[in-house]
């Protein structure tokens, strides 16, 4: 992979109503990765760099294209991958992450879902195949609940010591399509915990993490079948 180390990007969402009766204090250069806050006692402005820094105006498209090719095409290489979204109540989160509808307002997930399944197209034959299964997690005060589980049960963190950490009783669904994969997305986001804020009236107050695993089966010239499997995770967090 050409970039293997942990990456830091950040979003400006555009200003809502309120927000546009107020002096503006962000301001963000998009080419070097910085984002200015203006001091309210107009002193020096305070600098922060980031992997990538991007202004309200960006495109979904374009935040996914900085981010989610490297991390996708790595896990289709065999690497593990996670695209993790953390922020305050109302900053954004759940677009970014989600978008709206099945056109440009996509967010980062669905467009990772086409990706991986596009991957698996280009590469599928009579040699190589491909096993797809997801599972959804949700964490709230420090109990993990089961999203595609008819079961509220708490679940456990546990440890092998040959696969490493898992989810003990953690509920894998085999998908074979985008479509399927974003019924079994949206069916788990209606059973997560919501509660009122002062900034939204139905906010999600947990961590939430959607894995894909991905298992490949090739068999070679000589007639020997090798197994790899690797997993892409893609989560956001709860609001404070």
């Amino acid at each position: 992979m050409s970039k293997e180390c942990v990456q830091v990007c950040i979003r400006c969402r555009p200003l809502n109503s309120l927000e546009t009766e107020q002096r503006k204090v962000v301001n963000i250069d998009k080419e070097r990765g910085i984002v200015q806050l203006e001091s309210v006692d107009h002193k020096q402005p305070h600098g922060f760099t980031f992997d990538h820094a991007y202004p309200e105006t960006i495109s979904q498209r374009e935040i996914y294209d900085d981010i989610g090719p490297t991390i996708v095409d790595g896990v289709m290489a065999g690497y593990n991958g996670t695209i993790f979204a953390y922020g305050q109540t109302g900053t954004g989160k759940t677009f970014t992450m989600m978008g709206e509808g099945t056109n440009e307002l996509q967010g980062i997930t669905p467009r990772a879902f086409h990706h991986i399944f596009e991957a698996i197209a280009t590469s599928a034959d009579e040699s190589h195949q491909f096993l797809v299964r997801c599972s959804f997690v949700e964490i709230y005060q420090e109990k993990i609940r089961d999203l595609l589980s008819s079961s509220d049960q708490q679940l456990k963190i546990s440890e092998h010591p040959e696969s490493g950490v898992f989810i003990a009783g953690l509920k894998e669904k085999e998908v074979d399509n985008v479509e399927k994969m974003l019924k079994i997305l949206s069916h788990g986001n209606k059973r997560r915990t919501t509660g009122s804020t002062a900034m939204n009236d139905q906010s999600s107050r947990s961590h939430s993490v959607f894995s894909v695993i991905v298992e490949s089966s090739y068999t070679s010239e000589s007639g020997e079948e090798k197994n790899t499997g690797w997993k892409a995770a893609i989560g956001r967090s709860c609001g404070k």
